[in-house]
């Protein structure tokens, strides 16, 4: 026991027998298995077991030894699993950062320009008119049905025919014969079969012109006549003022002998006032005469150019109208001859407008044609982006009908792009050009079966522009950011 006393004496409590008396703070130290125990605590598992008092683990302090603070030292550790997991997140986040950046950096991303349109076919829909007004009697096709070029379409009533035919004929008399008068007035060579009809009028007409030339000409000399009767006037009226200026005078010299009275004198001063007037008033009637002269004599002139302006006006109009009713007439006999309207274009038939026993509008199409070739889509750009297109870009073409991430899309690329806006509609509020864009394909494939694709379906273009770095997008929103004090006001 005294070695034990010995081997603790450099720390800085002595450690002793338990059950021996120590001062405060001694801690104890069980030697049969070296534990070290502090008084006034149980120290050993099997007395918390067993709830019995230890002697040996606990000492009561003296009643007058000093109170110390006692206390033990505690050391926190983190599990090993806990800390592996901390350095595999902490590496995991540099990582992903790293990868961000680096593909930031080196990544590209397509430039795409988003527009909506609808599919077309290659040509347009083809509108079926008729060229004549008559009843019709028979409708040959449906909505749906496949034609071809030349292939009847519907009948139409002969009788109506014929009277249309001979409507057009006297049509083209009247257009021929207005034509040839024309001909004739501005001295354009014609057949030289006239008909004695078209002779008499144009030497109606002749006369008629002769008659208003003549009628220009003495309505001129009149003029002249007048003027020089009013010249006449006003030297007459002059002479007569002189002759009284000078009986003024000589009345003045009278008065100043006293050998006249003043009233005289007055009064003559007063027929002088007049026929002052009366002398202005000549000289501007006679004025006014010279102008009315020299602008008829002017539009005398100028009415042989507007009348000759004119007969080519009508003349133009005349053999316009002629050739159109040519035309029809050639028409209307071709029908005669048929009792058919044939189909312009090869395509499928649809919007039917017409029935048996009604009479075709000409402003209003009787049915329409889609020819059954290639489809392009027509999109709406908007003024935003039509900037930064050309022609013969790329285009992928999504289809609304079908997924996109299950039917794909259609290649293409544009064709062609508006050289001026169309105004804003109901479909589409804001000022927008038509662009045309080819496709490689009309039809879509899934699962190994295909689906054909029709004209007016609704569809997505994505014209591709190119690509630029994957940081652009966060750049952009910085450069935004940064502009935006600039729009403060």
């Amino acid at each position: 026991m005294a070695s034990s006393s010995k081997s603790g004496a450099s720390s800085a409590s002595q450690v002793q027998p338990v059950g021996a008396h120590a001062p405060s703070g001694t801690v104890f130290a069980n030697q049969s298995d070296g534990e070290v125990v502090i008084p006034g605590l149980r120290s050993t598992a099997d007395s918390l077991l067993t709830n019995q008092p230890d002697s040996s683990a606990v000492v009561a302090p003296s009643r007058d030894a000093p109170y110390v603070r006692r206390h033990r030292q505690r050391r926190t550790t983190l599990p090993r699993s806990t800390r592996g997991w901390s350095r595999a997140i902490v590496w995991s986040l540099i990582g992903v950062t790293g990868v961000g950046v680096l593909y930031g950096m080196f990544g590209r991303i397509d430039r795409t320009v988003n527009a909506t349109g609808t599919l077309r076919p290659v040509g347009g829909v083809t509108a079926v008119s008729s060229p004549v007004s008559t009843v019709v009697e028979q409708v040959l096709v449906k909505g749906g049905d496949v034609v071809k070029e030349g292939d009847p379409l519907l009948i139409f009533d002969q009788g109506s025919l014929k009277q249309q035919r001979n409507q057009l004929i006297s049509q083209k008399k009247i257009w021929t014969k207005e034509k040839v008068l024309l001909a004739v007035q501005l001295g354009i060579p014609v057949d030289p079969q006239i008909s004695a009809e078209a002779q008499r009028e144009l030497d109606i007409n002749t006369y008629e012109v002769n008659l208003r030339s003549r009628g220009a000409t003495a309505e001129r000399e009149r003029s002249r006549i007048t003027i020089r009767q009013q010249e006449d006037n006003l030297a007459a009226l002059r002479q007569k003022y002189a002759i009284n200026e000078g009986i003024a005078d000589r009345m003045r010299g009278l008065i100043a002998q006293g050998a006249m009275a003043k009233l005289e004198l007055d009064r003559q001063e007063e027929r002088q006032i007049e026929l002052l007037s009366t002398i202005k008033r000549t000289e501007k009637e006679i004025e006014a005469d010279r102008q009315r002269l020299v602008q008829s004599t002017v539009q005398e002139e100028q009415v042989p150019v507007a009348n000759l302006k004119k007969l080519y006006a009508e003349y133009d109009n005349a053999q316009q109208q002629l050739s159109d009713v040519t035309n029809r007439l050639i028409d209307t006999e071709e029908r005669l001859r048929l009792g058919k309207l044939l189909a312009p274009v090869s395509g499928k038939v649809f919007d039917i407008s017409v029935k048996p026993g009604e009479v075709p509008r000409g402003d209003k199409p009787l049915m329409k044609i889609v020819p059954q070739g290639s489809l392009e889509a027509e999109l709406k750009i908007s003024n935003l982006d039509i900037g930064h297109l050309d022609v013969g870009m790329p285009v992928d073409v999504r289809v609304n009908s079908f997924p996109f991430t299950e039917y794909g899309a259609l290649e293409g690329k544009l064709a062609s792009i508006g050289a001026d806006s169309k105004e804003a509609t109901q479909e589409v509020p804001m000022e927008h050009f038509i662009a045309v864009a080819k496709l490689d394909g009309d039809s879509l494939t899934k699962d190994g079966k295909t689906y054909n694709l029709r004209p007016g379906m609704a569809v997505t273009g994505l014209i591709q522009m190119g690509t630029r770095p994957a940081i652009s997008l966060i750049s952009d929103r910085f450069k935004s950011f940064m502009d935006a004090p600039n729009t403060i006001r």
